[in-house]
C-alpha cells in the first residue's frame, strides 16, 4: 500500500493525524499486517486495530519495537550461556 492510499485509509477512518503521528499510524499498519489469519488481510480491518493501539498509547509501537528488540537481546544472551 503506497503512504498515499494508506493516508486516505486513514482519513477514511477518522485518525487525527496531529494527535497520531502518519509515521506511527504507518509503522502500525506494516506491524498489524502480520495477524493476516485475523484480518484475513483486509486493509480496513488491519489500520483499525493499528489505530486502536494508537489510541490507547501513541507511541504503541516505538515501545513495542523497544521490548521486541530487548527480547530478542535477553534470547540471544541465554543462548549463549548454555
Amino acid at each position: 500500500m503506497t503512504d498515499k492510499e494508506l493516508k486516505a485509509l486513514g482519513t477514511k477512518l477518522k485518525v487525527d493525524f496531529k494527535k497520531i503521528p502518519f509515521g506511527e499510524f504507518k509503522k502500525g499498519y506494516k506491524t498489524e499486517m502480520e495477524h493476516k489469519d485475523v484480518t484475513k488481510g483486509n486493509p480496513e480491518k488491519t489500520a483499525r486495530i493499528a489505530v486502536a493501539h494508537l489510541k490507547e498509547c501513541p507511541k504503541y509501537y516505538q515501545k513495542l519495537a523497544k521490548m521486541e528488540k530487548t527480547f530478542k537481546k535477553k534470547k540471544l544472551a541465554k543462548k549463549r550461556v548454555k
